[in-house]
């Protein structure tokens, strides 16, 4: 009987150890994968460094990537899968307009993805910046909408649209003017004040 007991113990510890532990493994979340693609731009911005951060935990997602010549970027990247991707903020760093030539170092451009319903041409502009500013200082986002469309004096559609590709040459000279300020060094947070208002010709901008 003794001899029984000492035979079996082992075997009784090794699948607690190893068959609870293989269990435990099976059950874990491997995540799911999310496809996106979209466009940097005032004029499209090439080699501006694009990256996820969540907006729960303001940590970034291990992937990033870099716009092409026409401010293009398409990438995959991996969340839990009880995670939502809309609860991300796209930003893009640096990079250079090259319609304009205005050197974007040092300044980061965003976009909420709650903004969007879709996740393909997404647009992260100087426009889509100063929505996803206001957010993250804790407005809904439609109230975010409703006061940048106020202050730039645009309609609704033009908010999430590639300021390179409109028609409305109004929210062409809004956007170069948002990056002209970004770019020499102007406080964010006080750009809707500086915009409002103002007539500059977009001349002054190139």
């Amino acid at each position: 009987m003794y001899r029984f007991k000492y035979l079996v113990m082992p075997f009784i510890f090794a699948f607690i150890l190893f068959g609870c532990g293989s269990s435990g493994g099976s059950s874990s979340d491997t995540g799911k994968k999310v496809s996106l693609s979209g466009i940097v731009s005032d004029g499209p911005i090439k080699d501006s460094v694009v990256k996820f951060k969540n907006k729960k935990t303001g940590k970034y997602l291990e992937v990033e990537t870099t716009t092409k010549e026409n401010g293009v970027f398409n990438t995959t990247v991996k969340i839990a899968t009880s995670d939502d991707i809309h609860n991300y903020i796209i930003e893009a760093k640096g990079g250079k307009d090259t319609v304009t030539d205005v050197d974007f170092t040092g300044v980061v451009l965003k976009t909420d993805m709650a903004l969007f319903d879709k996740i393909e041409g997404l647009v992260i502009s100087p426009i889509t910046s100063m929505v996803t500013e206001k957010v993250e200082n804790g407005a809904k986002v439609s109230v975010a909408k409703q006061e940048v469309q106020t202050v730039l004096d645009i309609e609704e559609k033009d908010l999430l649209s590639d300021p390179s590709k409109s028609k409305n040459q109004n929210l062409k000279v809004k956007a170069l003017q948002i990056a002209y300020l970004l770019t020499n060094g102007f406080p964010s947070k006080s750009i809707a004040k500086s915009i409002k208002g103002t007539k500059k010709d977009i001349s002054i901008m190139r």
